[in-house]
């Protein structure tokens, strides 16, 4: 029995519904922010941080809550899309002992 072909509306609800696929279809495919996915990408601190520094290019207010829950994705989007001390996130951070002496490290905090 030949498969079911997936219509692409079809296969777009199944991607919505994956934060990191749903991350990678707005940047390879789109090359836009995807603002019916953005309450899903939102789920997963990967994803919100990702998402976030390729397709925002700067903070994310809404997301910063749950990445703020990740120590390494609170240490990265800092790092990365802040590129500033996060002070609300700090506490999170101290979390893990290697995330915290990284996060230490590149603000240059005693």
């Amino acid at each position: 029995m030949p498969l079911k072909p997936i219509k692409t509306k079809e296969r777009l609800e199944e991607i919505k519904k994956d934060p990191l696929k749903a991350v990678d279809y707005a940047r390879y495919y789109l090359k836009n922010r995807w603002p019916e996915a953005e309450p899903v990408i939102m789920q997963s601190a990967y994803s919100a941080s990702t998402y976030a520094f390729y397709l925002i290019g700067g903070r994310w207010p809404e997301a910063e809550p749950i990445i703020m829950q990740s120590s390494y994705q609170a240490f990265w989007y800092a790092k990365h899309v802040m590129q500033k001390r996060w002070l609300e996130a700090e506490p999170f951070i101290k979390r893990d002992m290697y995330d915290w002496y990284s996060y230490k490290k590149h603000f240059n905090i005693d």
